[in-house]
């Protein structure tokens, strides 16, 4: 299965804030085009930050409830600004699939100032 969360989506973030954000899940299908995905009841979706994609450490770890990924003041407050990567884990069972894999062209999680201008 060829899977992406809104092909890889630039996120930013105010540090301490508390937004929450519906991500779009999609695969390929048969004649390799994008449609949305819909998880399996009793499936989990795993949203992970790492500071450096090539380094297994994760400094936050959150289970997407309803679809909904909602972040914390304690989820960020304490991050350097700066740029980190994220990855969206599908769980069911014993089955594992990572929708957006911490590298560098994509997943891109941008923890910045309130008022900073962060592009469109």
């Amino acid at each position: 299965m060829s899977t992406e969360f809104d092909r890889g989506t630039w996120v930013y973030v105010t540090r301490g804030d508390t937004p929450t954000f519906t991500p779009e899940l999609y695969i390929k299908d048969s004649n390799d085009q994008w449609i949305p995905f819909t998880p399996a009841a009793g499936s989990k979706i795993i949203f992970r930050l790492k500071k450096d994609p090539m380094v297994g450490e994760v400094l936050l770890e959150k289970e997407l409830v309803d679809g909904e990924l909602a972040f914390d003041v304690a989820d960020t407050a304490s991050l350097e600004f700066g740029d980190y990567r994220y990855e969206l884990e599908y769980v069911l069972g014993a089955y594992h699939e990572t929708f957006v894999k911490p590298v560098i062209e994509q997943g891109v999680f941008t923890i910045g100032l309130e008022n900073e201008n962060h592009g469109s």
